[in-house]
């Protein structure tokens, strides 16, 4: 059996905007890798201001996921176009313009600015990454001759004002030209307001520019064949470019590593919140699988959208992950590690141990570590890292206190509409998703890919935080027996 997703890219040209990013290098791989008879895969550079767009270009091609691909040769299909979202035209020259419009019939927009900080910080850049970069990408697409699908990657947060999101787009309260309007005031208080006020019913500009930009696709139904693709949080893979690849500390990830290193043993919100979350492979594949059946049996009627999350009957919680990370990180802790993780989860629900944890393994901690290593002659950093960590949650915090009800029926559609070999071809389905398998590859993919670190460290970093156990433990207890003896004293001669 002939893999029919695979007939539809052959030979038909692909443009991706964001591919330097985790989707964006993943898209890549699994297209070259499963569909080797595509045509010329476009991809969108910017220079950065470290790097030049060919040390960029470089960069790109020596990434080791590209060393899996069974033909190497595979990688002369990529061309790389100078350019930025936020700019008219993508900011291609002329003779790129005139060779993409021609050529391209599959463009996938995965750019974005994702800052998740509340108020005007990040709002600019969110305006024009996400909200000009998808009109510009929108007006690009007005102006392709062999266009069959644009596929918007938006993002399962973008309605969370709405306890139940379907897989529709629901309006908002202003227009995009509203909203850049307030963005191009330059005036900072207004700006503000007008976030964290007129438009307080989403957290941040980022979810806010990502449900315009749906509206956006929503009005050029008619004249362009659109799908969104709505995942939630982003995280390592189940099998490719390799399992357990990752390259970003996305919240999931980034929850993994502060709880495997020891700097965080506790949660503020409830530890049987479920996690949104999937494996950026799955995601990748419905994006490739979702162009084919858009540019096959195009609706006119609306846009389809994807809410690619796990189904509420197989879906894991923050206790799940955290105990599931715990059954591995005893056996192979990272070298990096600052301390063991704590064996059990300190939740609100138990308040006193709460703040005892908060007080005494978090801020005293922190204080004493970084004496203990100023007295011996090393840059204190235990402080900052929990100044970090807390900063980290904050912003992520929405997202990961409450829990959504999301309609999935597109996405689940979607393998149905495969032929048994594209199924295999293509995997996405979360349906019978093993956490605690996919947790355990996880970790070990964070250890490899984000820690560089492999396992003929591991009796090494068990001897480390043994030592390290002893010290942390005086330090704590010398800490308690100062304040009770702080405290008696008070209380003698007072």
């Amino acid at each position: 059996m002939e893999s029919e997703v695979c007939q539809f890219y052959e030979k038909r040209s692909v443009l991706v905007t964001g591919g330097t990013g985790l989707i964006g290098k993943c898209l890549v791989y699994n297209l070259l890798a499963n569909c080797p008879d595509v045509g010329t895969i476009y991809l969108l550079l910017r220079k950065k201001r470290e790097f030049s767009f060919d040390q960029r270009r470089e960069r790109y091609l020596n990434y080791d996921i590209f060393k899996n691909l069974k033909t190497p040769n595979l990688l002369n299909k990529l061309v790389f176009i100078e350019g930025a979202v936020d700019a008219k035209n993508l900011g291609l020259s002329n003779d790129i313009l005139s060779k993409v419009t021609a050529e391209v019939s599959i463009l996938f927009h995965s750019a974005a600015s994702v800052g998740l900080e509340a108020g005007y910080k990040g709002a600019d850049q969110a305006a024009n990454s996400n909200l000009r970069g998808t009109m510009n990408v929108l007006e690009l697409c007005r102006s392709m001759t062999n266009l069959a699908c644009l596929v918007y990657v938006s993002t399962a947060t973008a309605y969370h004002f709405k306890s139940l999101i379907e897989e529709k787009i629901y309006p908002v309260p202003c227009t995009p030209e509203q909203f850049l309007s307030v963005m191009e005031s330059g005036d900072a208080k207004a700006i503000d307001k007008f976030l964290r006020e007129d438009m307080k019913m989403f957290p941040n500009a980022y979810t806010l520019t990502k449900a315009l930009s749906e509206n956006l696709c929503q009005a050029e139904n008619s004249n362009i064949p659109i799908c969104i693709v709505r995942p939630p949080i982003v995280s390592s893979s189940v099998a490719t470019p390799v399992p357990g690849w990752t390259n970003k500390m996305q919240a999931f990830n980034a929850m993994i590593l502060l709880w495997v290193m020891g700097l965080s043993r506790c949660l503020t919100w409830d530890p049987d919140t479920r996690i949104e979350v999937a494996p950026v492979d799955y995601v990748c594949n419905v994006m490739i699988t979702a162009a084919w059946f858009t540019g096959q049996k195009r609706p006119v009627d609306t846009v389809p959208v994807y809410n690619v999350v796990p189904s509420e009957d197989n879906s894991v919680t923050w206790r799940k992950l955290l105990e599931y990370s715990l059954d591995v990180v005893f056996e192979s802790p990272s070298i990096k590690a600052i301390r063991w993780p704590g064996r059990q989860m300190i939740s609100p629900k138990t308040p006193f141990k709460l703040l005892y944890s908060i007080i005494f393994q978090h801020i005293i901690f922190a204080i004493f570590s970084d004496l203990f290593l100023i007295c011996t002659g090393s840059s204190p950093q235990i402080c900052a890292l929990m100044i970090k960590m807390v900063n980290t949650i904050k912003s992520v915090r929405w997202f990961l206190t409450k829990d959504w009800h999301y309609i999935n029926t597109n996405y689940l559609a979607l393998t149905d509409h495969l032929n048994e070999h594209d199924r295999k071809l293509f995997p996405m389905s979360m349906k019978n998703m093993d956490w605690k398998s996919y947790i355990h590859t996880g970790y070990y993919g964070i250890r490899k890919f984000v820690l560089h670190e492999d396992d003929d460290n591991t009796k090494a970093a068990i001897g480390r935080l043994r030592r390290l156990t002893m010290i942390t433990n005086g330090a704590v207890i010398f800490a308690f027996l100062m304040i009770i003896s702080t405290c008696f004293i008070l209380v003698l001669f007072l």
